[in-house]
């Protein structure tokens, strides 16, 4: 393989120019069909920071390749640059930068309008078939083309396939313009070539590994008998070593070149290669992420921090942009090593990022890159790594993710610190027809010679059978699960009918006697969780997790045999995609992490778990009083909820009796940040209240652990207004929407008047029902409150005609939506097509003509998109747009003048 990698170029060049000489340059394209723009004047001016003054202006026209360049003396330290000129429509664009003693160049690059463009694309590859003679294949599409390349040398030639010999060796752009006859379709593709002086069978070629800090070690990988070499690295030092190791005295770019010979002079050829050393010096960060439009599209996102900073990318394909937040379409299929380079305009500060991307057909040719890796012995920091990949006349580059590669084909490795690694094997063809890449997730950690864990999901048998999934760690000689049924198993990975519905406790012990783990020890340790066994349908999601310190591995796991999407909730206010992602807590503590995933076939499921973050959790003690008015509330009880509870609803929960004389005491509440809110049993005309003396969650005051601030003392917010007796009441039940049934029954509906002016409550019980006796005719607005979920007013009318009005509520995440059983005016199907990509449709049945308010919510119930509807009686569909929504789960919401709702669910990937 000849070049696994190429790094970037740099957009500052050092000591390449006098200090007193500032510039501007750049390209100008056509923005249809990237062609480059000819003869186009670019206005350019300099002007004074200090006081705006102009100190210079000039206008230059763009060449046969669209670059344009300016350069010229200033005697001062910094000016501001505007470059511009006129598109096709004759609207000026420009563009500020600023140079400066330590920056001297400014570039910039144009797409404007010209008016060409068409349904042809021009594109070639080359092959170099002997020394300085090059072979062209024209693989531009299009009808009745005519075509004229130009060599880079001062040459051209109009033929489709034209083969071309140079005069010496050097970087050359050869560039292919392509037209139709009547000139309706345009296009232009450009690439660098590089041509050897070689002479006789020899040919040189080097690879390099950028170590810590400045040191850069050359591997020769040049051809030929009885070689001598000359090596050149830029900075005006050589090595007439064969693999020499280098390290510069400061960071940069440096154009390496390596010169081979042998010894009776018939054989010479010469290679070089810019390379970047010295990344990460100054206060900035480079990094970035990618979203695939199509299989040969990327959208890269530059998620680099820093300030006043300039961006150059690589997409590995010999192309390149100086865009923050590019978009970049590939011409073939394979792997593309995309780097970014960042620095800031004084210089002061620079770093660069690279990430492989998979462009099409992701193993193009007859080759599969796979590997497993095994700790060794006593050592669980020195991996060894077995490759298992499949094709013939394989070479191998593996990237141990710590900045250590090796091209080894069984390596062995020693990391130097504990850490979660992606580790990387690229295996390919000597001829670099076959290609592909395997990567996976290594766990380094400083810990005991073993660790019980495991994962489960419903069986396919049914009858409430469930797999056991082992996932512990060390050397293990015996299992032991007890589910907590009374019954037990010794398989690693058992199947289990549990003979009812309901939670067990279901515990795995292992244990391990000699060379157990990294310790060499013997080991015994036991994992438990929760288990809950009901009806389900064929469709779940599951997830492990392993933690090194505060960082944790998460991998979800899709009951579909579709492709899945995953999104991840990691219980600190942040969240992640991809079915494995790694993700690092700012602190210690326990944490709600929720997996949701959706595949193709509509298969939508979520899952959560409560994990620990870090070696030791340090619990708390959380104590008040709670008062009626002047006195302690003599009976009641106090809830604490964290407030991070995912969007599946997941919150850490603990609930304490209060004693005769108000006092409540929480005894084991770990870190982080929570609400306190105390009910009162009896009806003194008190309501219930969340710490900080209001009675809902969102203006209620958090309290934050690790200091606490006892006593977190509460009165309760007295009703100011009281229902008038009647015969009317208010009914329903609020329905678990997949959400652990255990939060239904901690919710408290509030009754409202008209005047949004608070009555009374009543308790929810545990099966979600609800009831609002002895009311008077009139309007009133009930409100499900549960700290952390989002909730809505519903208004009930109660008549002569109406004296009893169910409500029903759904609970879904963390969002509580409710439809009034009245006299509905207005019917809805369902939504389709669901999953959606950009826009989904739904039916509605009017009885009679109506106007319908249609709201799409996100799962914490914020309005993402309303609008309203004049309809008349019958049929309708209603489009609903989505495509300027993230990915995930939302809730419409339909009302009609009547105040009837209709809620559905969508999913937007």
């Amino acid at each position: 393989m000849k070049k696994l990698a190429t790094l970037i170029l740099l957009f500052w060049s050092i000591g390449m120019m006098a200090q007193d000489y500032f510039g501007v340059s750049g390209t100008v394209t056509d923005a249809a069909s990237g062609a480059p723009v000819y003869n186009q004047e670019m206005v350019i001016a300099f002007f004074n920071i200090g006081d705006s003054t102009l100190i210079l202006d000039e206008i230059v026209e763009t060449n046969e390749m669209g670059y344009y360049e300016f350069e010229g003396p200033f005697n001062v330290p910094m000016a501001l640059v505007q470059v511009g000129t006129i598109d096709c429509n004759g609207v000026p664009v420009y563009e500020f930068g600023t140079v400066s003693i330590n920056n001297p160049w400014f570039e910039q690059d144009f797409e404007i309008c010209t008016g060409g463009g068409g349904d042809c694309h021009a594109f070639f590859e080359y092959y170099l078939t002997e020394s300085l003679r090059v072979e062209f294949e024209n693989l531009s599409e299009g009808e009745d083309l005519t075509y004229f390349w130009t060599f880079g040398d001062g040459t051209n030639s109009d033929e489709e396939n034209p083969v071309h010999t140079y005069a010496m060796g050097g970087d050359y752009v050869v560039t292919l313009y392509i037209a139709t006859a009547d000139s309706s379709c345009f296009d232009v593709y450009e690439e660098m070539i590089h041509i050897s002086n070689g002479q006789g069978d020899c040919e040189a070629y080097f690879e390099y590994y950028v170590g810590d800090g400045l040191t850069v070690e050359f591997e020769n990988f040049s051809e030929g008998e009885n070689l001598v070499y000359f090596w050149s690295f830029g900075d005006g030092s050589g090595s007439d070593e064969e693999n020499p190791t280098h390290t510069y005295a400061s960071g940069g770019e440096y154009r390496v070149s390596l010169f081979i010979i042998n010894g009776d002079s018939t054989c010479i050829d010469d290679y070089d290669e810019l390379i970047y050393v010295g990344g990460g010096q100054g206060d900035c960060e480079a990094y970035f992420t990618y979203e695939q439009e199509d299989a040969y599209t990327f959208n890269f996102v530059n998620m680099s921090e820093g300030e006043n900073l300039m961006y150059y990318w690589a997409f590995g394909d010999d192309t390149y942009s100086t865009e923050e937040n590019p978009v970049h379409t590939y011409n073939m299929d394979g792997y593309y090593l995309v780097a970014l380079m960042i620095t800031n305009e004084d210089s002061t500060c620079f770093d660069f990022y690279e990430d492989m991307v998979i462009v099409g057909d992701s193993t193009p040719g007859d080759c599969q890159a796979y590997f497993e890796y095994y700790y060794a012995p006593n050592d669980g920091y020195r991996v060894e790594f077995e490759n298992l990949s499949e094709g013939n006349d394989l070479v191998y580059y593996w990237d141990f993710g710590d900045g250590n590669f090796s091209q080894e084909e069984n390596p062995e490795h020693t990391y130097e610190r504990p850490g979660i690694y992606e580790v990387c094997l690229m295996a390919a063809s000597e001829d670099s027809t076959c290609y592909d890449v395997y990567c996976a997730a290594v766990v380094i950690d400083d810990m005991g010679a073993c660790i019980a864990q495991f994962a489960y999901y419903p069986d396919s048998l049914g009858n409430y059978t469930y797999q056991f999934v082992d996932l512990s760690y060390g050397d293990i000689e015996s299992w032991y699960w007890d589910f907590g049924d009374g019954t037990y198993s010794d398989d690693q990975n058992p199947a289990h009918t549990f003979s009812e519905e309901g939670y067990y406790y279901v515990c795995l012990t292992i244990t391990c006697e000699e060379d157990c783990g990294d310790k060499g020890e013997d080991c015994t340790s036991t994992w438990c969780e929760e288990v809950y066994v009901g009806e389900y349908e064929d469709c779940f999601n599951f997830f492990t997790y392993q933690t090194v310190g505060n960082s944790v591995l998460f991998e979800g796991f899709h009951s579909s045999m579709y492709e899945a999407w995953y999104t991840w909730e990691f219980g600190d206010g942040t969240s992640g995609e991809g079915q494995i992602t790694e993700h690092t807590y700012d602190a210690t503590g326990t944490y709600f992490v929720t997996l949701t995933s959706v595949s193709e076939d509509s298969c939508f499921a979520t899952s959560s778990q409560v994990i620990v973050v870090g070696d030791s959790i340090v619990y708390h003690q959380v104590y008040g009083q709670v008062f009626e008015g002047d006195f302690p509330m003599d009976r009641g009880m106090v809830m604490i909820f964290s407030t991070e509870a995912g969007p599946n609803y997941e919150p850490f929960f603990d609930m304490a009796m209060i004693d005769s004389s108000g006092i409540y005491v929480l005894p084991y509440v770990p870190n982080g940040e929570f609400y306190v809110y105390a009910i009162p049993f009896n009806w003194n005309g008190y309501l219930p209240t969340y710490y900080g003396d209001v009675i809902n969650w969102d203006e209620a005051t958090p309290i934050v652990l690790g200091e606490p601030e006892n006593p977190y003392d509460i009165h309760l917010v007295a009703a100011e207004f009281a229902a008038t007796p009647g015969n009317g009441s208010i009914t329903g039940t609020i329905y678990n929407g997949g959400v652990r049934a255990s939060y239904i029954d901690k919710i408290q509906m509030l009754l409202y008047n008209d005047n949004y002016e608070i009555l009374g409550f009543t308790d929810v019980n545990e099966e979600g029902s609800f009831d609002l006796s002895n009311l008077a005719n009139g309007t009133y607005y009930i409100y499900p409150e549960l700290s952390g979920v989002s909730s809505e007013f519903t208004q009930v009318q109660i008549t002569d005609e109406q004296q009893n009005v169910v409500v029903n509520m759904t609970m879904e995440g963390s969002t509580i939506l409710g439809e009034k059983e009245l006299f509905m005016n207005t019917e809805a199907g369902n939504i389709f097509p669901n999953p959606a990509d950009e826009r989904a449709r739904i039916e509605l049945n009017n009885l009679k003509e109506t106007q319908v308010k249609v709201q799409v919510m996100d799962i914490t119930g914020r309005t993402q998109i309303m609008n309203e509807y004049n309809l008349s009686a019958g049929r309708t569909v209603i489009e609903i747009r989505l495509e300027h929504l993230q990915t995930g789960i939302y809730f419409v919401r339909i009302t009609n003048a009547e105040g009837n709702t209709i809620t559905r669910k969508v999913v937007h990937q």
